[in-house]
């Protein structure tokens, strides 16, 4: 006030602090602004792709860049309504990346389908599994074959599917016994997958059976 003025009265020093005080408010309104225009995801990851340009207008609900937890991928896929049932929470499952040559890994069902989902008169059932770190080989988007763990049997016997005619009475088997003589046997069958079965009773180990592709053959 005394250069500008000459003026050194306290009315003018007072109303020069007032505005040291005002220009330190806007300054500091300025900064926080400035710290708002950084954005920040919840969570570490590696940005994968930004969807936005540099001047264009945003707010809270745009979406500025994609982050994906490289280290945590996850699958998402649909399961037939037959199988929904059999799929829980916790279980094992080995997960294929046909883009790496079918390399598997270790995996667990995260989450079942409480519904199921309509598509065209076909009912699936969506299930979400967790990987193994996967190194960066494996990116998000690649597809993948995955077998879960429903049930599991150790030390037991077991034929090839083609090997099993299932019919009005249940499930025969034809056995090849000596000089080539086939009959037909009942069996007992437990789990299966899609290519092997479980047989609780009606064979024992090292029978030969005829598998039903080789008839005739």
């Amino acid at each position: 006030a005394q250069q500008r003025s000459n003026d050194g009265s306290p009315t003018a020093i007072a109303l020069g602090l007032l505005k040291v005080d005002a220009a330190g408010k806007r300054l500091a309104a300025a900064q926080l602004a400035a710290d708002r225009m950084t954005v920040r995801t919840p969570r570490a990851g590696t940005v994968t792709s930004v969807l936005t340009t540099i001047g264009a207008p945003a707010d809270v609900s745009t979406p500025i860049v994609a982050v994906a937890d490289l280290g945590a991928l996850a699958v998402n896929l649909d399961v037939s309504e037959f199988d929904a049932a059999k799929v829980h929470v916790g279980q094992k499952a080995t997960i294929s990346v046909d883009a790496l040559g079918g390399a598997s890994y270790a995996g667990s069902v995260e989450v079942e389908a409480l519904a199921g989902v309509d598509n065209g008169g076909v009912v699936t059932f969506p299930v979400r599994l967790t990987m193994e770190p996967a190194g960066p080989r494996v990116k998000p988007g690649m597809s993948a074959s995955v077998r879960i763990i429903v049930e599991e049997r150790r030390g037991v016997t077991v034929l090839p599917l083609e090997a099993v005619v299932q019919g009005g009475n249940g499930a025969t088997v034809s056995v090849v016994g000596a000089h080539g003589r086939v009959t037909t046997r009942a069996v007992a069958l437990g789990v299966a997958d899609n290519k092997l079965v479980e047989v609780k009773d009606g064979l024992r180990l090292g029978q030969r059976v005829e598998l039903k592709a080789a008839k005739g053959a």
